[in-house]
């Protein structure tokens, strides 16, 4: 959240774009290993900024998404509690690949996960809390009957799939 002021408006830089703010509510996700970066607009509006060119002007529930290998992007319509559920301690999904929660799930409870490629295009949909220990989750998961996990030690484990 970033107060009105359109004298100074809160700047983000992320590689070659600038998001201009002058209050609103909004979220970024730009890790540095994935390929693109996402902004999700709540309330207010920002403008995208690729060098001086203004390239996107968002309102609430749009969200942009920069492909930074093509430097191609587009603006949707999203459902941001996806986006900002971890304002509230959840994780939620929709239709998301079971190599996305994986890398969401790995980032939060700071370990590596392994994804075969076998299952990594598999989705899911769901609402779980942030505040569960790792392997609740991944129990929760289990019971799909479609994974299967091997745990190592160094906090590594293995998304596989699930055999009879």
């Amino acid at each position: 959240k970033v107060k009105h002021n359109p004298e100074n408006p809160l700047n983000v830089l992320l590689g070659t774009l600038n998001v201009q703010v002058t209050g609103t509510t909004f979220n970024i996700k730009a890790y540095e290993e994935e390929g693109s970066t996402c902004i999700t607009l709540l309330e207010g509006s920002v403008n995208v900024r690729e060098g001086q060119k203004v390239v996107a002007t968002l309102s609430p529930g749009e969200q942009f998404i920069y492909q930074k290998a093509s430097r191609e992007y587009n603006t949707t319509q999203v459902d941001i509690s996806v986006t900002t559920g971890w304002i509230e301690d959840k994780f939620i999904f929709r239709n998301e690949t079971i190599g996305n929660i994986m890398t969401e799930l790995s980032r939060w409870y700071n370990v590596e996960i392994n994804v075969s490629d076998d299952i990594k295009n598999i989705r899911y949909s769901g609402i779980l809390s942030r505040k569960q220990p790792l392997t609740d989750i991944l129990n929760i998961l289990h019971l799909t009957n479609e994974l299967d996990f091997k745990y190592y030690k160094d906090r590594k484990i293995d998304a596989i799939e699930k055999r009879d």
